[in-house]
């Protein structure tokens, strides 16, 4: 597909191979795509997956050969096949004045890409762009890795490693959250594994400050190790359980991204579906602490004082605003 033309620092070929090349055009493959043949191409295939960077494994690149470090990458993809639909095109289309200026030349191929990429609306995402719209990209990644539903949505990703049975050292990898599956990727030096695992089947989580073990349905053990911090990631496991839990319990309940919220502004960079879970959560402990109806949603809360009339003094706590209701909570001796 046509991107965005992006200028890139002049690329590590070790890392790609050329399939093919012309005076203005190289079409590449990234080693370490498909059947990991060299310990080479099984090293860049794993730090790809450890850094999670693992581009599209097909991409066409457009350079000067009158400048060195002149290029731009132009056109991606995941198939060979259509890669080569955008080769052919270049090869058929783009006619370049032979006599005209070097600039000339390399502006008219930016503007053309550009323009195609225009229309199909594909964009590429550059490193000054902000998080959200980096974690699109992986988004994507994930639904082409697991072979999900395109509608499946990624909450967050971590990275850890993991025990599998019959392995003596853990795997590192990337443990993936979303609202119905808990996933895992390991690929180290050609060896992959994959384990995609329903919420709906996970009976037991428990966790240290390190790791984190899911027990199964079928009585499986999975151990993961090697988080930073692993309350996050459990308390977003034990939150998408739960959901899970209350959808078959109950018919009418069902696990929608909340649209209103999502139009809020957020003061701190935040993605949507984590900060809709958030918001889930703190909704569901006001409507505990101060027994409200099931379909209440917390706005917000504020450091608050509250005037006691009859010792005539204040008490500091904490105020808490929902669509119907105005509450106030202390954990002051004289509340």
């Amino acid at each position: 597909m046509w991107i965005k033309p992006k200028k890139i620092e002049p690329p590590i070929f070790s890392f790609w191979d050329d399939l093919e090349t012309s005076l203005y055009f190289m079409l590449q493959k990234r080693k370490g795509h498909g059947e990991a043949i060299t310990l080479q191409s099984k090293v860049i295939g794993t730090l790809d997956t450890l850094w999670n960077t693992k581009p599209p494994p097909f991409r066409i690149l457009l350079h000067s050969p009158k400048h060195e470090d002149y290029y731009y990458t132009i056109a991606v993809a995941t198939r060979k096949e259509d890669i080569l639909k955008d080769w052919q095109w270049l090869q058929t289309n783009i006619n370049i004045d032979l006599k005209a200026e070097e600039v000339d030349k390399l502006d008219f191929i930016i503007s053309k890409v550009s323009s195609l990429a225009i229309d199909s609306n594909v964009f590429v995402v550059d490193s000054s762009d902000d998080e959200r719209k980096q974690f699109q990209v992986t988004c994507s990644k994930f639904i082409e890795l697991f072979d999900l539903h395109p509608e499946e949505k990624l909450i967050n990703y971590y990275l850890c490693s993991y025990q599998p049975k019959g392995y003596r050292l853990p795997r590192p990898g990337y443990l993936y959250l979303s609202v119905n599956f808990l996933c895992f990727y390991s690929y180290v030096l050609g060896s992959e594994i994959k384990l995609v695992e329903r919420w709906t089947n996970v009976i037991d989580l428990d966790y240290t400050r390190t790791s984190i073990s899911v027990i199964s349905k079928s009585n499986q053990l999975l151990y993961f190790n090697s988080f930073l911090d692993a309350s996050k990631p459990h308390t977003l496991m034990k939150q998408l359980s739960d959901i899970k839990i209350k959808e078959l319990i109950s018919e009418n309940y069902a696990f929608e991204e909340d649209k209103e919220l999502s139009r809020k502004k957020s003061k701190k960079p935040i993605l949507p579906l984590t900060r809709d879970l958030n918001a889930r959560a703190e909704s569901e402990a006001c409507r505990i602490l101060f027994r409200l109806p099931a379909t209440e949603k917390l706005d917000g809360s504020i450091s608050a004082q509250l005037y006691t009339p009859y010792n005539r003094s204040q008490v500091s706590g904490r105020m808490f605003i929902s669509q119907n209701y105005v509450c106030f909570d202390s954990k002051s001796p004289s509340t």
